[in-house]
């Protein structure tokens, strides 16, 4: 016997319905017993995440390496690879044993930035991926990536820092005028910070080699006051 055909679908006949309701249930069967295994892998692979993460911000960041490495390498689709992946990325950038290291942090760094700014922790890898510049010393794309992330994210907690490395950068290339005004712009924005401490450590050492004595003592006097 034949079954009848409506839009595309077969309505089966009594014996066909034996059949399918016998394939259906192995399917669930299948389906119960599948579930759980992907459940515990997920599991799994979030567990090896946290420890990863734990040991960066333990500072040991060899173990992070090679923990975090294992869950990208194990979990490749796992819905937080992103944040693997800036954690990897943070842990070669924070070893640094190496130019091997810098570039590695940057390749994973890359991995997110190329999802475009929707993608998670976006915000994060170009702040790290930037900041990998200024570690390594390039303060030209140091200071041409921090410009590009203050265009990008006018409002941001990271700014504090992003002023305060534009400073460092200013400084290292000569411009030694817009390094301080990146310091005051920081010490503006984000009276609060830590950072401000620094930046009036940096102004002072700036006044004093341009030979504005007097302005380098204020600076000085003004990080005792505070």
């Amino acid at each position: 016997e034949r079954g009848v055909v409506m839009k595309n679908f077969v309505y089966p006949t009594s014996a066909g319905r034996f059949v399918a309701r016998v394939v259906v249930t192995a399917f669930l069967v299948a389906v119960v017993a599948i579930a759980p295994a992907r459940t515990a892998r997920a599991a799994a692979g979030d567990d090896l995440l946290a420890t990863g993460q734990s040991h960066y911000q333990n500072g040991d960041f060899n173990a992070a390496v090679s923990t975090l490495e294992a869950f990208i390498s194990q979990y490749p689709t796992s819905t937080s690879r992103n944040k693997g992946e800036l954690y990897l990325g943070c842990s070669y950038l924070a070893r640094n044993a190496s130019a091997n290291d810098i570039a590695s942090a940057r390749s994973h760094f890359d991995y997110i930035l190329a999802q475009g700014k929707s993608a998670g922790y976006y915000r994060d890898a170009f702040f790290h991926n930037a900041r990998s510049y200024y570690n390594s010393r390039d303060y030209e794309n140091a200071k041409t990536q921090l410009l590009e992330f203050l265009n990008e994210f006018p409002s941001d907690d990271f700014l504090q820092y992003v002023y305060y490395y534009l400073g460092v950068c200013e400084t290292n290339v000569g411009t030694l005028d817009q390094a301080i005004s990146w310091y005051d712009r920081s010490e503006a924005e984000f009276p609060n910070s830590p950072l401000r401490w620094f930046c009036k450590l940096e102004k002072a050492t700036l006044h004093g080699r341009m030979g504005q004595y007097s302005e380098s003592e204020r600076q000085l006097a003004a990080i005792a006051s505070d």
